[in-house]
């Protein structure tokens, strides 16, 4: 719930503060990350988590007891019963809370535009260079990047609509 709350803004300063590490500090190493494409990552995966795992926890939830049980008697350890049962029976819900955190990630803007690294080897979030066109002038090629998003956007949450309604009726 906290990663749902937390504005961009604050959460961009937040993560500026974590990684932004004197030499002197015993968090040194962080300062490593300040420079690439850690930061921006980050910021999205924060954003983007708590959607994922309203997906994600009853869907996993919903997979038999018994078939768990059945895997840790034959020695199956807990990453094995995710990976080799829980998974492939709920794929759908995996793929709908990928597309969505995706979709979440891909128009992050508030938190994104403080923590992106300067373009030093021209990579930089969609999100990010529509602000950047924007803030210079360049409307034409901002709306059509933009309209290509809202396609690309729709076409993912139509995905993850029919992936959720598989899911839906599997129970």
């Amino acid at each position: 719930a906290t990663c749902l709350t937390v504005p961009g803004p604050l959460l961009g300063v937040g993560v500026i503060h974590l990684l932004n590490q004197p030499t002197d500090s015993p968090l040194a190493f962080l300062g490593t990350l300040y420079d690439s494409n850690f930061a921006p990552w980050l910021v999205q995966t924060i954003r983007a988590l708590p959607l994922a795992t309203l997906i994600l926890w009853p869907a996993l939830a919903s997979v038999p007891q018994v078939m768990l049980d059945t895997a840790a008697t034959e020695g199956s350890g807990w990453w094995g019963q995710l990976l080799r049962i829980a998974l492939p029976q709920r794929w759908p819900a995996v793929a709908a809370a990928w597309l969505i955190g995706l979709a979440i990630a891909v128009g992050e803007l508030a938190a994104t535009v403080l923590v992106v690294p300067p373009e030093a080897g021209g990579a930089t979030t969609i999100s990010v260079r529509i602000f950047q066109m924007l803030h210079y002038g360049v409307d034409d090629r901002a709306a059509a990047i933009s309209l290509v998003m809202v396609i690309g956007i729709a076409m993912l949450t139509g995905v993850a609509a029919v992936l959720l309604g598989r899911i839906a009726r599997n129970r």
